[in-house]
């Protein structure tokens, strides 16, 4: 569902206010259906006790062909299947999604060879939507969305440099002045955006406090020591994504220089187009997501980068 409100303003703009909201409810997820009960994970290492196996005779191959079976085996849900993922049930419609959003939105259209589009929106996306760590526990699931970015602010335009014909200075040019300079148009797109939610390998367990770092650097992106591996058999604390530790955001701009020009060749008309294109014009790195394992030794480092250097791309089209 959606509402908006828009109001012309002086100088040719445009203001569109908007909020976008968003509710999926049955979403299809998959389960590990023969996961251990909770109940039981109290037995500890209990578990690897060896007991008769109820199916000695009747399963001829594999791991459940002997005479006895491990004790978690025998207390799985199915315990004719080994392990604890060895039944799913898919296309679960169990998973639920929201969505908030608030755009304000400002456009000039085309006047004076210049015009423009900015947006700014503010949104978070919460779900639920993934296989369950402990399928008797799918409220630990719920939290951020993997693709949440908080912030998000775009700028695009185009301007007309005033140099060429029917352009402000067209008439103050020399003919070989205006066949260079004149004609040309600038657009650009400027992105800012915040980073996604970090996730920590589970299953572990935080300490009680945030990992978020003030001033946080490639080496140590978040506080490593607020972490640790969880107890064996159990589930630990943490969520699929941390709630305020957030990736390398985005600060990218893409400018084209175009130049529209014709010539004649013979009696035939030839309109040609020449483009200069800028991808990360400023070389900007993005760097990847840190290192989420607790086993890792570069556990809260990042080690590569998620975006491409600067590109730069020359094209002609004629058309005849």
């Amino acid at each position: 569902w959606s509402f908006g409100v828009q109001r012309e303003l002086p100088a040719k703009l445009l203001l569109d206010v908007h909020y976008w909201g968003n509710k999926g409810t049955h979403l299809l997820e998959t389960w590990n259906v023969n996961q251990l009960p909770d109940q039981y994970l109290a037995l500890g290492s209990k578990l690897n006790d060896v007991v008769a196996n109820p199916f000695f005779g009747l399963i001829s191959t594999g791991t459940l062909s002997g005479k006895t079976i491990s004790r978690q085996q025998s207390l799985l849900p199915y315990p004719q299947y080994v392990g604890a993922s060895g039944v799913q049930r898919v296309f679960v419609p169990a998973g639920n999604s929201t969505y908030h959003a608030a755009t304000v939105q400002l456009e000039r259209r085309l006047a004076d060879n210049f015009t423009f589009l900015a947006t700014y929106t503010r949104s978070k996306a919460i779900d639920d939507v993934r296989t369950p760590q402990d399928v008797y526990n799918r409220r630990l699931e719920k939290s951020l969305s993997a693709f949440d970015a908080p912030n998000q602010f775009v700028f695009s335009g185009v301007y007309q440099l005033p140099f060429g014909h029917n352009r402000p200075f067209g008439s103050h040019a020399n003919g070989f002045a205006t066949a260079i300079f004149g004609g040309w148009d600038l657009n650009g797109i400027l992105r800012v955006q915040s980073g996604q939610p970090v996730a920590i390998g589970r299953p572990a367990v935080n300490i009680g406090q945030s990992a978020k770092l003030d001033n946080p650097t490639i080496d140590r992106w978040f506080n490593t020591s607020d972490f640790t591996s969880a107890p064996v058999y159990t589930f630990g604390n943490i969520g699929p994504y941390l709630p305020d530790v957030r990736t390398d955001g985005i600060h990218n701009i893409d400018a084209v220089l175009v130049k529209n020009f014709g010539f004649g060749i013979g009696e035939h008309r030839v309109t040609a187009q020449f483009r200069a294109e800028f991808y990360n014009l400023f070389n900007t790195p993005q760097f990847a997501a840190p290192n989420g394992s607790i086993s890792s030794q570069s556990f809260g480092q990042i080690t590569s980068q998620a975006n491409s250097p600067r590109d730069i791309q020359f094209g002609l089209k004629l058309k005849f």
